[in-house]
């Protein structure tokens, strides 16, 4: 194993202990929180890189959703409050969060 390597597997470990803490931010899985952008592919891999009893951040902004996203048990969502984080979404799809292990999940500061 070189150096790099070594290097390679800490910054991992420290990407995955960081997005555990702070949280997986759907602006850096690419949704746009401009209410008309599909952002369903970006929350599910924020939630998929979350993971359980993880924590998933939606900064302010409109996010629009066309399908439901899977959430995991013990999973927190957190965004900036009723009046600054809303989610949209289009038709009659079912639920927009499906937490299926859905024990000790939080959603917060969030408007649907």
């Amino acid at each position: 194993m070189t150096l790099s390597d070594a290097m390679q597997g800490w910054v991992s470990g420290i990407a995955r202990e960081e997005i555990a803490f702070i949280g997986a931010n759907v602006i850096s899985f690419g949704a746009v929180p401009d209410g008309v952008t599909d952002c369903t592919a970006a929350f599910q891999a924020a939630s998929d890189a979350a993971g359980a009893n993880g924590v998933v951040r939606i900064p302010k902004g409109t996010y629009f959703l066309s399908a439901t996203v899977q959430g995991y048990a013990n999973q927190h969502w957190i965004g900036d409050g009723r009046n600054s984080t809303t989610i949209k979404r289009t038709g009659n799809y079912g639920d927009t969060l499906n937490f299926a292990a859905g024990q000790a999940c939080t959603v917060r500061g969030i408007f649907f």
